[in-house]
């Protein structure tokens, strides 16, 4: 078992350096210094291979203490309560989300189909080594991260190395139960990339207690925690014993890959998923397709009413969701003192937080996704559409049905939080109230014209609607790490408003002038 599971690592690792030499060749200002032999340079090989052990290294003693930090021990501290009751509370069922969709036994991936069904390795060997080897990882990162984070909220030492146990064998309750229930029923095998709509209802359920409930001092005991302890080791000693004995790992990865389509087509099936989802499910048929104007105004309009329902309906879904929270944060102010209390300094001191909200209620990236699949894709193979005459008409007209779209659910937010302010106990500066409404329309505003000059700078889909930018998925996620670290920082609401208006105003400028000088030479198609 040890020889395959070093095959294996070793396949993975040719994976990853190579993946690391092609993500090198896509940034713009290094791609024409590395030509395309460099791929068998043992030179770079090596330097590739250095940087994949350290990634390796980083995704055990790096992510894993990020993850503890900032999910479990900042939100923590941010409770008037005892902090150490609080980390085990949000520990307890964020290990249930974890153990849902982190499971790297049901994850499909390529250089899986690559070592069991290409290079024929033995399927079960390779199932148990690699699963024991993240098992294995998940134990050294979570009990290193657990034992700190513990320490400094005053857990005892020996819960703090349990709580890493606890995470393993719950793994393996979980998904030798998996295995054991496709065996046994015949159903379909679980696809953690695949999660069902029951699925993400249970996983907000479990978000809403991990977070909500000691706000109301509701929160999981230590006792409770050795309680569950002692059937989740007998269960998962149980689950390692049916996970060794068990055959059906062959059918089981067939399954998971053939339903990835990586045995018939990956890519036409790829885009077919896409077309079912962009196009055929979401278009509008009901509404009579015509327009007063003319040109590209015209081409703007029709694809809009076409496809409203596909462009308005996670705006209006989200509006829905953050309407429902907002009754029930007024419910919570009128019901608790406490909360309220609570509520009025958030209102005036963690308005920041509200950037990581706002991150993932627009939805500009999902709308662009929809205006390539469904527009761009076919129309940026004629030479007369990547004009710039044609580039910035549609730019103009799209920037406003965006910020249009976002502006529904931003609406709810910047009106709900100043009335949250205002019933919670209000404020001696009306201008908090003001600064709270143009604060969150900045916001709102600055992440569709964000992800729209993004989308027309580094256009990244081919017609597959695969991304093959790098740096668009670096851009990406440098996106998404500002807000998060924002979430932790406390400013006065008119300082942080104030500073958001006005770096708002001043990107939406900037943007817009680089948008009309460089789209017409980076909207294409990859």
């Amino acid at each position: 078992m040890f020889k395959t599971f070093k095959k294996a690592f070793a396949l993975k690792n040719t994976y990853r350096v190579n993946g690391i030499i092609f993500s090198l060749k896509q940034i713009p200002l290094i791609k024409k210094l590395l030509p395309a032999v460099l791929y068998k340079s043992r030179g770079l090989k090596l330097f590739a291979g250095i940087v994949s052990v350290i990634l390796e290294l980083a995704n055990i003693f790096v992510t894993k203490p990020v993850y503890v930090a900032l999910m479990i021990y900042l939100p923590a501290t941010l409770y008037q309560a005892d902090t150490a009751a609080i980390v085990l509370h949000i520990f307890l069922l964020m290990t249930l989300i974890g153990v849902i969709m982190n499971s790297h036994l049901f994850n499909p991936t390529k250089d899986k189909y690559y070592a069991m069904f290409l290079l024929k390795m033995d399927p079960r060997e390779y199932a148990l080594s690699n699963y024991g080897y993240f098992l294995l990882k998940s134990l050294l990162g979570l009990g290193a991260s657990f034992i700190v984070c513990g320490l400094l909220v005053g857990l005892r030492l020996p819960t703090c190395i349990l709580m890493a146990f606890f995470v393993v064998f719950s793994k393996i309750c979980f998904h030798s139960f998996l295995l054991w229930q496709s065996q046994r029923t015949g159903r379909k095998t679980y696809n953690e990339n695949k999660p069902s709509p029951r699925i993400w209802i249970a996983i907000f359920a479990i978000l809403l207690c991990a977070y909500g409930l000691p706000l109301i001092n509701l929160n999981l005991s230590e006792t409770l925690f050795y309680i569950l302890m002692v059937p989740v080791i007998v269960f998962g000693l149980a689950g390692s014993v049916y996970l060794w004995r068990f055959q059906g790992y062959r059918r089981i990865y067939k399954e998971l890959l053939s339903d990835n389509n990586i045995f018939f087509g990956y890519s036409e099936a790829v885009r077919q998923a896409n077309i079912d989802t962009f196009q055929k499910k979401q278009l509008d048929s009901s509404v009579k397709v015509n327009s007063n104007k003319s040109g590209y105004g015209y081409l703007h309009e029709i694809f809009v009413k076409r496809h409203r329902k596909l462009l308005t309906r996670s705006a209006r879904n989200f509006s829905i969701g953050i309407g429902v929270f907002l009754v029930a944060a007024l419910v919570m102010i009128f019901i608790s003192p406490e909360v309220a209390a609570r509520a009025n300094r958030m209102m005036l001191n963690s308005l920041p937080l509200a950037l990581l909200i706002m991150y993932f209620v627009n939805r500009g990236q999902y709308v662009t996704q929809a205006m390539f699949m469904n527009c761009d894709h076919s129309m940026l193979t004629y030479r007369f559409y990547r004009q710039p005459e044609a580039i910035l008409q549609l730019f103009r007209q799209r920037l406003r049905t965006l910020v249009a779209i976002n502006l529904l659910p931003a609406m709810l937010i910047a009106l709900g939080l100043p009335l949250v302010l205002y019933l919670s106990g209000g404020t001696d500066n009306p201008l908090n109230y003001l600064m709270l409404f143009l604060a969150i329309i900045s916001m709102s505003v600055f992440f569709s014209v964000h992800h729209l000059v993004m989308y027309y700078l580094l256009q990244p889909y081919n017609v597959e609607l695969q991304s093959k930018s790098v740096t668009y998925a670096i851009v990406n996620y440098i996106t998404y790490i500002i807000p998060f670290a924002f979430m932790y920082i406390k400013l006065p609401t008119i300082a942080f408003g104030s500073c958001m208006v006005g770096f708002a105003i001043l990107y939406v400028i900037l943007s817009l002038v680089f948008a009309y000088k460089y789209a017409p030479k980076t909207f294409k198609l990859r």
